[in-house]
Order: C-alpha cells, then structure tokens, then sequence
C-alpha cells in the first residue's frame, strides 16, 4: 500500500490486491484520522478481493471525514468493487470517480462549491 500527499489538502492512498489479509487498511485509517484534515483519495486499481473489515474501515474513514468537512473518494474500483458495494446498501455512502485525475477533478469542484 502506497499514502501519498498529492498536495497540502488531498491524501492518495493505493490499495493493495488484498487489503484485507494485511493491516494496510487499517494503516490507511491512522493516517487519515491523525494527521491535518485532508480530502482523501482511495485508489482501487491493484485491488481484487475486499473483505467486511476492509468495507467497515472505509466507512469509518469516510465518517471521520464527514465529521472534519472533508470528502473520500473511491476510484478505479473494479466493477465487482462497486457492486459489492452495491450489494450491501452503501453506494450512497461513497463517492466514486474513475480514475485519479476524474477524483482530483471531483475535489476540485467541491472546495469551488465553498466547502
């Protein structure tokens, strides 16, 4: 798993292809919660199988985020990603982008909006 600080207010965090059988996810989630409030960027691309904890690490970070005014957004996630998110009722929860670049694009419009 890869965090990266994409600029002073948005955190990229690369998924690996089984975040559930390591601790990446929950790593992502101390990283998100102890630093300075950032917009948060997942990217799901190298991501093949995701576990209930990976789900609920998600939407504690998502919460966390809520709370501080910021957004997350899941992007390049596999379209049996999406629809597993589906299944379990929380694609209104999540954002989703397609690519990076679609995702910095979604920030972009959301601190434009005066949030």
């Amino acid at each position: 798993m890869a965090i990266e600080n994409l600029s002073e207010q948005v955190l990229l965090v690369t998924l690996p292809k089984r975040p559930q059988t390591s601790s990446d996810i929950n790593r992502a989630t101390h990283v998100v919660t102890a630093q300075e409030p950032r917009h948060v960027i997942i990217d799901f691309s190298q991501v093949e199988v995701m576990s209930s904890s990976t789900i609920s690490e998600l939407i504690i970070i998502e919460n966390h985020l809520h709370e501080l005014d910021r957004q997350l957004v899941l992007c390049s996630a596999p379209r049996k990603i999406r629809e597993l998110i589906k299944c379990v009722g929380l694609e209104s929860l999540f954002r989703f982008a397609d690519n990076q670049f679609s995702a910095l694009e979604m920030l972009s419009e959301y601190r434009y909006l005066g949030a």
